[in-house]
Parts: structure tokens; C-alpha cells; sequence
């Protein structure tokens, strides 16, 4: 009944459809149960664990059940991320392995995913470009070095690659006490290839060169081109002693010029051709820098070239001696320059009545050092260095000079100055003009000078040569061939050329009594003279025979050390004194060049 009881009262009321409370120490759960009996209630009243027992159990079971779904969950999700990511683990791998190994990259098989397919993908197409790269590197690497080490034009080792082999050669021989040899080719006068063919129709002769020489080459030899028309050949595996292995070596050059002398075809024509050959010896238990090696074997390439084209020579110690006295001769002769330490001789020229009808300078020097030198040694070398060109213009000076003071006396004004002139100093652009300055500064008459010109001289160009000579005779200059018949000697150059004497050379002159030859050269050098109006003069004669014999023939004018050796200035005075000159010529028109 209510109001037995407040709690239930509040139940009744409908103030809470449940409530806790305490019963001795124990909470209890009390809750209103309605009743079909009317104004009744029943109050159900438990302790409260075990009103909550049965939703205890339910949470323990949903709960339960939701660890173990979270489990098979996590399961299949893993499972599948294990499936999943299998490539990608295994590219990883792969990746690592490279790695690890320090191996190169490589392509990676595709997997089927699309997500890793397509990482992979990229990685392959990364490794591709690498690798392209490296390859376009490695080419690169490959050309540079062929075009430091091989020569462009007939793929043969340049200089620097076959010092290279020669160091490698050398050491094999010093280690073994082998012999090995070296031989420098050089084409004689390669460069009328180029001129009368053209440089592409020159590259392909050398080219063709190349080629036979290499197939000439025993096995194991090396061939290479450090430049120009020069071919290095290294010959290695000589017989043991030093003669054996030069008489090898011979044998081969010898075959090799022969060979090379063979018409070579090229470039729709054919050519035949010469080669010089300097040869060293090297090996045994001797080393010696391969550079020292190339000077040696280039001295006796020189020297080979200097005795005449298809020349073979090994090179010997004295070589160097003379590159060492010729090095030094060089130097004194630019201080002698410097210093005008040279002089003048003049070797007087003479008529058929025995007057001097003129003189020739001849240049002289006298060292300090060395004494007197020849000038078939330093005149040579002063050609040589280009040193001829100022040396000539000091002989022109000095002659003219000596030729101006004559002009001033009465007894001297028919005396002629013959002046030799080089080829490298004729052909200068400005030589007209250096002859009409000389001709200027000392008032030499221009009609009294006579340019002695070698036939070389008239090689060139023939157009200028005639151009530069009658602007020399429009000065009143007179020339003369030097040594005619020694050079080309050709008609045509004879008729077109200004010429006003021909001189015979003293080879014909000093046999032309013994010598059948030498007699029938100098009667048509005479004759070949007058019918063309020149003077003839024979330079060489010795004795009085020789002049009378060239007399006979009808020379006219004579010169040699029967008349007189070439004299210092004073001692040609002196002979001037005693051997009359001949007078003044009546038709000489052209004045001499007021001083400038």
C-alpha cells in the first residue's frame, strides 16, 4: 500500500522508472511492475548484480565476438596487404641487391599490379637513360682518345700514342737485353704533290702511302705518322747482336724504298716517289728516354735528306757534333751580322787582251774564334735561317759602295761589279726597291752593277721573275746566269728573260782539256751565247791553257785563280795598278742614281 514506503511511494508516483539503493551494506535495483489486478503495483526488488547478470553476459559476448571480428579483420587485411605488396618487396630486394653488390643498374621484370608497374616502369626508363648516358660517355671517351692518339687522316698513331709504344718497346728490350730499331721516312719533295695535284689529291697520296708501307712491315711492327709527309717505323725482336740487327734493319729500309719507289695510285692517278730514311739502333742493356731516341733518328733523317733523295743513314755520335758546331756557327754568324765582321774580296774579271773588264764580290768571314770560314759552310746555313737576306743586302751595299768610289776615278769608271744574288733574296716583293734605295745611298751607276743569278732563281714564277728583272733594267742593272748549265738550262727562259752574259761553270771549265764532254759543253754554252747576243764569261780557268783553249772557241772574258785569286780591297788596288782596266764603255746611256 503507498505510503508504507517512500522509495516506492516515488515509483507509484512515476517519479523514476527504476532506482538504486542501499540495503544493509548491499545495492539493490527496486522497479515498478504493473499488475492486472486494479489500484495494484507490484515492486520488484533484486540485489543489483543480479538484476545486471543477464546484460553482463550479453556485453560479454558482443564484446567477445567484436575482438574476434577485429581479428579475422585484421587478418584479411593483412593478407592482402602481404599480396599486395609482394612486387614492390621484391623490386626493393632487387634494388638492394644492386646496392649491396655495387653491381650496375639493371632492368626489373614488370609486375602485374598497376601501382607497382608503373614505379617500375619508371625506374626502368631511368636505368635506360643511364645507361644511355654511359654509353654516350663511353663513345665519347673512345673518340677523344682515338683523336689524341691516331692520326685523322690515315688512322695510323700520331706522335704521342707511338712515343707511348716506344717506351713500352724500350723497356722490353732493356728487360730481355733485346734490340729493337727505329726508322723516320720522310717523302722527298712532297710538297710538287700538293702544288701540281692539289692538298686533297696530297692526303690521299699519303693515305695510299700509309697503307703500303704498313703491308711492307714484318709482323709486330708499328707505323705511325707524327706529321707531314713523315712515317715513324719501330721495329722490335732484333737479332741479338748489335751488327746482326743493323744489317736487318738495313735490309728492310732498302726494301722499303725500294717498294715505295713503285708507281702508288691514288685519287685517279699514279705517282712515283722517293723517301730519305734515318735509322737508330737502340736496346740492349742501355736505356735511353724515347724522346732522346726521335732526336737521334731525326739527326740522321737529316743528314740522309742533306746527302740526296733515297738516301738511307744510321745515325752516329759525330752527327750531334755536327749539329753542335752548326748551332754554334748559327749564333756567331747572327753576331757577325750584328757586328759586320764580314768583308768583301773582289776576283777580278779580265778581257781577251787581258784588260779587267770587272770584278765579282765574293763575301768573306773571319772569326775571332775560328778564324777564317768558308762560305760553302756558312753561306749554306745563312740560306738556310733566312740570315741570307740581310747578309745580301750588306754585300749589295758594300759592292755599290766600292762601285760608287770607282765612278769617281778616271782610271776605274769602266770597271763592273758582278754581285751574286740568292734565290730566297731575288724573289723578295721588295727587291726592286731594296736595289734602287742601295743604288741611292751611295751613288753607285746602276749600268756598272751586274746581279749574278742562279737558274734556281728562274723556277718560280716565271711572270714575276721577268717583271722584276725589267724594272731592274729599266734602273740600268744588268744581269748574269750564274753556273749555267748546272740547272735546267732552258731555252725558252733564255729568250724571254733580260740576260746580258752567261757564265760558264767552272766544272766544264776545269777538264774541258781532258774531258771530251766538258769541251763540247762550254764550245755550245759559247756559241748558244753569241747567237742570242750575250756575252760569255768562263769562270774557273786555272791556267793559261784554259784560257787559250776557251779563247779559241770564242769566249771573250775569263775569271779564275789563273788570273787571279779574289783579293782584299787593297790588294785589288794593287793589281789594278799593274793590269789595266778597260776604259769606260762609249755606249754605256744609263747614269747612276743621284744619292738619296
Amino acid at each position: 500500500p503507498l505510503g508504507s514506503n517512500p522509495l516506492v511511494d516515488a515509483l507509484a508516483q512515476g517519479q523514476f522508472a527504476q532506482v538504486e539503493y542501499d540495503n544493509q551494506g548491499q545495492t539493490w535495483l527496486a522497479a515498478l511492475q504493473p499488475t492486472t489486478l486494479a489500484h495494484w503495483m507490484v515492486v520488484v526488488s533484486l540485489p543489483l548484480d543480479e538484476a545486471l547478470a543477464p546484460i553482463d553476459s550479453v556485453n560479454q559476448t558482443i564484446t567477445l565476438a567484436a575482438v574476434l571480428v577485429s581479428v579475422l579483420a585484421a587478418l584479411a587485411i593483412a593478407w592482402r596487404l602481404h599480396h599486395a605488396l609482394r612486387p614492390l618487396a621484391a623490386t626493393t630486394r632487387t634494388l638492394s641487391a644492386m646496392v649491396r653488390n655495387g653491381g650496375r643498374l639493371q632492368r626489373i621484370a614488370l609486375p602485374k599490379q598497376t601501382e607497382v608497374r608503373d614505379m617500375v616502369q619508371v625506374f626502368n626508363h631511368l636505368v635506360s637513360e643511364v645507361e644511355a648516358r654511359q654509353q654516350a660517355e663511353r663513345e665519347a671517351a673512345a673518340h677523344i682518345d682515338r683523336l689524341t692518339s691516331t692520326d685523322a687522316l690515315t688512322g695510323l698513331p700520331n706522335r704521342q700514342a707511338f712515343v707511348d709504344i716506344l717506351a713500352q718497346v724500350q723497356a722490353q728490350c732493356v728487360a730481355g737485353h733485346g734490340l729493337g730499331a727505329l726508322l723516320y721516312l720522310d717523302v722527298d719533295d712532297f710538297q710538287s704533290v700538293n702544288d701540281t695535284l692539289g692538298h686533297e689529291a696530297g692526303d690521299a697520296f699519303l693515305t695510299a702511302l700509309a697503307q703500303r708501307i704498313r703491308q711492307l712491315l714484318p709482323p709486330g711492327a708499328v707505323v705511325a705518322r707524327p706529321s707531314g709527309d713523315e712515317f715513324l717505323v719501330l721495329i722490335s725482336q732484333l737479332p741479338p747482336q748489335w751488327g746482326d740487327a743493323a744489317l736487318h734493319t738495313e735490309r728492310l729500309a732498302a726494301a722499303l724504298l725500294h717498294a715505295l719507289e713503285q708507281p702508288l695510285a691514288f685519287a685517279h692517278t699514279t705517282q712515283h716517289c722517293s723517301v730519305s730514311i734515318g735509322i737508330v739502333v737502340f736496346g740492349g742493356a742501355t736505356h735511353e728516354p724515347p724522346m732522346e731516341l726521335l732526336r737521334k733518328v731525326d739527326l740522321a733523317l737529316n743528314q740522309a735528306k742533306n746527302t740526296g733523295p733515297g738516301s738511307i743513314l744510321f745515325y752516329e755520335a759525330q752527327m750531334q757534333a755536327q749539329v753542335t758546331t752548326r748551332a754554334r756557327l748559327q749564333h756567331d754568324l747572327r753576331e757577325a751580322l750584328q757586328q759586320e765582321s764580314f768583308c768583301l774580296h773582289y776576283q777580278p774579271q779580265i778581257n781577251a787582251a787581258g784588260q779587267v773588264v770587272g770584278v765579282e764580290a765574293l763575301v768573306r768571314w773571319i772569326s775571332k774564334e775560328h778564324g777564317f770560314i768558308s762560305p760553302a759552310e756558312f753561306i749554306p746555313l745563312a740560306e738556310k735561317t733566312g740570315l741570307i737576306l740581310p747578309l745580301g743586302r750588306w754585300i749589295l751595299h758594300t759592292a755599290c759602295t766600292q762601285l760608287a768610289q770607282w765612278a769617281r776615278q778616271p782610271q776605274r769608271q769602266g770597271l763592273s761589279m758582278a754581285v751574286n744574288v740568292s734565290a730566297g733574296q731575288f724573289q723578295q716583293s721588295n727587291f726592286v726597291e731594296q736595289v734602287r734605295e742601295v743604288l741611292q745611298e751611295t751613288g753607285a751607276p746602276a749600268h756598272q752593277l751586274k746581279l749574278e743569278l742562279t737558274e734556281s732563281a728562274m723556277v718560280e714564277d716565271m711572270e714575276a721573275v721577268v717583271a722584276r728583272m725589267q724594272a731592274l733594267r729599266q734602273l740600268g742593272v744588268r744581269f748574269s746566269i750564274d753556273d749555267f748549265g748546272t740547272g735546267f738550262s732552258s731555252l725558252a727562259y733564255l729568250k724571254r728573260l733580260p740576260l746580258d752574259q752567261l757564265k760558264i761553270d767552272q766544272g766544264f771549265v776545269r777538264d774541258c782539256l781532258e774531258d771530251h764532254n766538258d769541251a763540247s759543253i762550254a764550245q755550245t754554252v759559247i756559241a748558244l751565247g753569241h747567237s742570242l747576243g750575250l756575252e760569255v764569261i768562263a769562270e774557273g780557268v786555272e791556267t793559261a791553257a784554259h784560257q787559250a783553249a776557251l779563247q779559241s772557241w770564242g769566249c771573250r772574258f775569263f775569271q779564275g785563280y789563273g788570273i787571279s785569286k779574289p783579293l782584299p780591297a787593297q790588294a785589288l788596288e794593287a793589281f789594278l795598278t799593274t793590269h789595266a782596266a778597260v776604259a769606260a764603255s762609249a755606249s754605256a746611256t744609263t747614269a747612276p742614281l743621284p744619292p738619296g
